[in-house]
């Protein structure tokens, strides 16, 4: 009965959540692009495990889509069931045999500093993957253009964020990412338009 009233008075039609499943998607493949672009500039190799967890890693958003309105800022109210999609997600993802892939996604919102969620983690206690997966989530969303705030500076962002939220040398791979991207606007366009059922 609380969702059905939830919906209801933010306006959710079967369209609109359709619509914003389809957001997701399109969020998963920027974030996956970005995650393989990160990896070439740290020499290093996207797992398998890696890539599924980027492809997969806020589908723990689907079940509060008929609560929660992702295109608008998030009220104090929402803030800690927004904080639950993490352990959403690698349930959903541990029950699909996907373990590995599991527990990257489940760390995505963990911080250099160890202010992050789920667990806290801090610095290299944070696997590898689930830092490469933080800093391309990150970039992705600064990408993204949002209705209730303006663009950032993805580069400016990013280098704010080192050695707080995001691995330092992580961060710097995906400024070079982020400086590729701004030079060459036909692939900023790609990122931005990626949708579900679209190429990368």
């Amino acid at each position: 009965m609380r969702a059905l009233q939830q919906e209801a008075s933010h306006g959710f039609s079967p369209t609109r959540l359709r619509q914003l499943v389809e957001e997701l998607a399109a969020h998963h493949r920027r974030t996956l692009a970005l995650v393989r672009e990160i990896c070439v500039e740290l020499g290093v190799e996207p797992s398998c495990d890696l890539e599924l967890a980027a492809a997969l890693h806020d589908v723990g958003r689907l079940p509060l889509c008929t609560v929660i309105d992702p295109a608008a800022p998030l009220s104090p109210d929402d803030r800690p069931l927004v904080d639950e999609h993490p352990l959403l997600t690698a349930q959903i993802l541990h029950s699909a045999g996907m373990y590995t892939a599991a527990r990257v996604a489940m760390l995505h919102h963990e911080r250099w500093d160890g202010q992050g969620y789920p667990h806290g983690l801090a610095g290299t206690r944070v696997p590898l993957p689930a830092r490469i997966l933080a800093t391309a989530d990150t970039l992705a969303a600064m990408i993204e253009p949002r209705a209730y705030r303006p663009t950032p500076d993805p580069v400016r962002e990013l280098r704010r964020v080192s050695g707080t939220q995001l691995d330092p040398e992580i961060a710097e791979a995906a400024v070079r990412v982020a400086e590729r991207v701004q030079d060459d606007p036909a692939t900023l366009m790609r990122l931005r338009a990626m949708h579900a059922s679209g190429g990368e």
